[in-house]
């Protein structure tokens, strides 16, 4: 679990800056927004939903231990 929270964390405050570095390089002020936007709540969606997963996954586990 350690290594993957490492690896979130790479991911989030590393990877995703740059991405959003290139790929709003060329787009006008309007459009970088937009783009930001929907590219941050789709991150947040996803962590959600992932770390709803892990804590089902971990409650089963625990359970039928």
């Amino acid at each position: 679990m350690n290594k993957f929270f490492l690896f979130r964390f790479l991911q989030i405050f590393l990877c995703f800056p740059f991405i959003m570095v290139l790929a709003t390089s060329s787009m006008d002020n309007r459009t970088q927004g937009i783009f930001v936007g929907m590219f941050t709540f789709y991150t947040i969606v996803y962590e959600i939903l992932l770390m709803r997963k892990s804590k089902k996954s971990r409650g089963t586990k625990s359970s039928s231990a």
